[in-house]
């Protein structure tokens, strides 16, 4: 006999059937919050707000009057706080956003570099001005705050150089992975392009693009890269506008009455959930002999050190040591095909970002039950919602203009399909409110340190970090050279991070976990196995129904 409790099993409701008495109860006491805490506390932050703006600018001007009278004459463009928000963060490599390009092997680095110096950094409109300046321009720090400076002496060289050579997916993710912990040069402007030729057995070329947050996003590369980088471009495309572009002016307006609860709620009422997966883990270590194993060589690898030496296997057994002392594991997969997914959304009328983020919440229960966690709770994901409105590209939609909204997912769900339900309201709900320009309006409102602090509080306090991408659909060549898969990692500061790259009937998933949880790269790899899994599982249950 086992000692494992029997878990009660419920009846599954789906939404349009429950009851309306407990919404609209919840609706009355959100109300009478919003009357009587919300709206009061913006009335006090709108009133205070200008006298401390106009203090801070006098006390800049009184510590230093001769530079900062000569900064505010220069014609500089000043980064507004959401954008400056990310250079203020405790760990520099938080703010670095990094996209993996595989190319087929016609094209080489000099073909690279003109076709980024002719496309992004010199390409100029009909009036002679450049379309993405920020490519060109570096970081300066005044005293009224950061901003843009063209640099006189720009080379493409700096930014556009080769990497190490590699040839198996194992050095290329660990080589990757290292680079995850590494920031950006203040001295030049914020971006890079290593690159990587005679990969794999078809001799491919690697482009690792690091791009720093506070130049651009991710969601506005993939727009440069389909309409301007591209050779191919999609500049006559049109793409469904997001739901929060569309609605931007409206949830602003909204956020002016409960943006005050909503930040309360985040920042205070809600607990850090980061150290779920630490506590799965060290129970779990006990009994599993691959961890005591990995223990073992971090007491003693200085002796394994001395004994792989004399073996000959000195550079294979520090590279393996580098892999397990570094903060990052990386995994990714590209085995799912997107008509998977857009067969289970034909069927239950659920968005594509749902499906996927009900999946990947499938696949991490399963992966918490299978290393001894038998107390199954929802959890906190952070969702990266783009706020753009997907109109004609150019500098102004380059700006970081996407926000994190946390959102509670149903992890205790069992069934697959009950979970696409569950999901799709929860989402739904979150679609329907202000949470999706709450932070990126209080980063604009708030001085530029504590939104950064903000900013980090909030990603620390859920346990995964959620972006999906969509690159266009049709086949995408650079430089003559075909672009045959497409990866993404979100910079973020949860143990977990997945991003999720939709690109020419292809899914592309990766999977980063902090090294500080044990056996993060078993994790990483049960957990990708797990999400092809789960829509396999969807696909055959959705068909029952």
């Amino acid at each position: 006999m086992t000692n494992s409790k029997i878990t009660k099993v419920k009846r599954v409701t789906h939404p349009v059937d429950e009851s309306v008495v407990i919404s609209f109860l919840c609706f009355l006491i959100k109300m009478v919050l919003v009357i009587f805490v919300s709206i009061p506390l913006t009335v006090v932050i709108v009133l205070v707000s200008p006298v401390f703006i106009i203090l801070k600018y006098m006390l800049l001007v009184l510590r230093n009057p001769v530079s900062s009278a000569s900064t505010l004459c220069k014609p500089l463009q000043y980064l507004n706080a959401h954008e400056a928000q990310y250079l203020y963060q405790d760990q520099k490599d938080l703010a670095v956003f990094h996209s993996i390009l595989i190319l087929d092997s016609s094209i080489n680095i000099e073909s690279i570099r003109e076709v980024v110096t002719s496309r992004i950094v010199e390409n100029e409109n009909n009036e002679g001005v450049l379309l993405y300046p920020r490519f060109s321009q570096k970081i300066v720090f005044t005293s009224v705050g950061p901003a843009w400076l063209k640099q006189q002496s720009f080379d493409i060289k700096n930014h556009i150089y080769s990497g190490p050579a590699m040839s198996s997916e194992k050095d290329l993710l660990h080589y990757i992975s290292t680079l995850l912990t590494q920031s950006l040069s203040f001295n030049i402007p914020l971006w890079e392009v290593i690159v990587i030729v005679d990969y794999g057995d078809d001799h491919d070329v690697i482009l690792i693009c690091r791009v720093h947050q506070c130049l651009t996003d991710g969601a506005a590369l993939v727009k440069l890269l389909s309409h301007s980088l591209a050779d191919n471009s999609s500049g006559g495309i049109t793409k469904k506008p997001n739901f929060a572009g569309t609605n931007f002016g409206f949830n602003l307006l909204r956020g002016l009455f409960v943006g005050t609860l909503t930040a309360i709620n985040w920042l205070w009422w809600s607990k850090s959930e980061s150290n779920i997966c630490a506590k799965t883990f060290k129970k779990n270590t006990n009994h599993s002999k691959c961890s005591l194993h990995e223990t073992k060589l971090h007491k003693n690898k200085e002796t394994v050190i001395n004994i792989s030496q004399k073996a000959g296997k000195n550079n294979s057994y520090k590279k393996r040591m580098n892999e397990k002392l570094s903060k990052n594991t990386l995994q990714w997969s590209d085995s799912i095909a997107v008509n998977d997914i857009l067969r289970i959304k034909q069927i239950s009328r659920t968005s594509f970002n749902d499906i996927i983020l009900s999946a990947l919440t499938g696949a991490l229960r399963k992966s918490l039950q299978k290393f001894g966690q038998t107390k199954i709770r929802d959890i906190k994901v952070n969702v990266s919602v783009d706020l753009r409105k997907n109109k004609n590209l150019q500098d102004q939609c380059l700006k970081p203009r996407v926000s994190l909204v946390p959102v509670v997912v149903p992890l205790s769900c069992e069934g697959a399909v009950p979970r696409i339900w569950e999901v799709q309201k929860r989402m739904g709900i979150m679609k329907g409110s202000c949470d999706s320009v709450m932070g990126y309006g209080l980063s604009c409102l708030l001085p530029q340190s504590i939104a950064g602090c903000l900013q980090k509080r909030l990603q620390s306090r859920a346990l995964l970090h959620f972006s999906s991408i969509s690159v266009p659909t049709h086949p995408i060549s650079l430089g003559g050279s075909r672009l045959k898969a497409v990866f993404a990692i979100n910079p973020t500061a949860s143990a977990l991070n997945v991003t999720v790259v939709t690109y020419f009937g292809r899914v592309y998933v990766t999977v980063t976990i902090k090294r500080s949880i044990p056996r993060a790269a078993k994790l990483a790899s049960t957990i990708l196995r797990n999400f092809d899994n789960q829509v396999n599982i969807g696909v055959k249950n959705i068909f029952i129904l």
